[in-house]
Parts: C-alpha cells; structure tokens; sequence
C-alpha cells in the first residue's frame, strides 16, 4: 500500500498539469492582465493613449493614428505628446494660461491627465467657462495637482464644471463637455 501512495500523487499531479496547460496555452505569450496584449485598454481596444473617449485613436482608413501617441515602447504621456507636436502646443499654450512657446508650462499643465484629449477637453472647458484651469484642473484631478495639496478626490470634468459652476444645469454642463470634446477632436484631427 504504501508504494502505491507515491505513484497515485504522481499521477495526480501529472493530471492537474495536464488540466492547466490548455488554459496555460490560450493566453498568448506577453500577454497582459486577462490575456490582453500589453497596452490594450480595458476593452481590449489598441486605441493610442493620446485619444481618450472624445477620440477614436483611427484615422479614415481604420489604422492606428500614432501621431496620436503610439510607438514600439507603448502609449506616451501627454507632456511627451504635446513636445512632439508644436501646432497643437501653440495652439493650447494661451487657452491653457502658459506664455506662447513656454511648452514646460504646458506639460506641467498637462501632467495628471490619463491621456492628451482629457487634456485638451479640460483646457477648452476652461476656457469657454473662464474658469482659471489650475482651478479646474485641481476640482477634476484631485488632492496632489491643487496648490497647496489636499486631500480632495477627483471627479469627472461634468462633476468639475458643476462643482465650480453650480447655477448651470445638467443639461449645460453635458453641452459644455460635448463642446470641448468637438473641439478637441478637430484640433487633435488638423495638427
């Protein structure tokens, strides 16, 4: 009985690895959580993290947009973004409160922002609101981009513009955000 005992675990054991490798196989090598290739967004989508939920990351003929913000390491951060592309950081520096050509004033304005039309939606509601955009952008992000820091949560830009603008209705406050986001697109779309 008692040589039976090892050979019976072995056996077990070469059973539970066959169980797992077939689930081992369908996640491809280098995957991600959930069997995602790096990169990929919750969805599974291969949009570029320059274009958030205002854009669509593709150009006319369905290909990523990697002036969008792509390369072969992965999404690049909005600052890095905005450095490689002039005609919008020209374009933004005033809206934003920064001296045309100071693009450090512009990343630092930018830094926080998960991608680059977070951003560009965030500078154009500031500025068809005239609310200060360190103000806007400390009630968006939260805590660690006011100044001084607090301990603030962020919200969503809607939830934002209420909170700094509580005498416009729902209604406004979705017309707002829809207007900056038509606004992003067109200038992410023509630089």
């Amino acid at each position: 009985m008692k040589k039976k005992l090892p050979g019976c675990l072995s056996i077990a054991a070469a059973g539970l690895w066959l169980i797992a490798l077939p689930a081992a196989a369908q996640k491809p090598s280098g995957a991600g959580q959930g069997g995602r290739p790096p990169g990929a967004g919750a969805s599974g989508s291969h949009e570029p993290m320059g274009m958030g939920s205002t854009m669509s990351g593709k150009t006319n003929n369905g290909h990523s947009n990697t002036k969008a913000g792509t390369s072969a390491m992965g999404p690049k951060a909005p600052g890095d973004l905005l450095a490689q592309n002039k005609q919008l950081s020209s374009k933004l520096e005033p809206l934003a409160g920064c001296a045309t050509g100071d693009l450090t004033c512009l990343q630092t304005a930018a830094m926080g922002y998960k991608n680059l039309g977070r951003f560009v939606s965030a500078v154009h509601v500031s500025n068809n609101l005239d609310i200060p955009f360190a103000q806007l952008k400390c009630t968006e992000l939260g805590g660690q981009f006011c100044t001084p820091p607090t301990t603030a949560s962020g919200m969503s830009l809607g939830q934002a513009i209420h909170t700094i603008k509580p005498t416009l209705s729902s209604t406004d406050v979705k017309n707002e955000t829809s207007k900056a986001s038509k606004q992003t697109h067109g200038d992410m779309s023509k630089s």
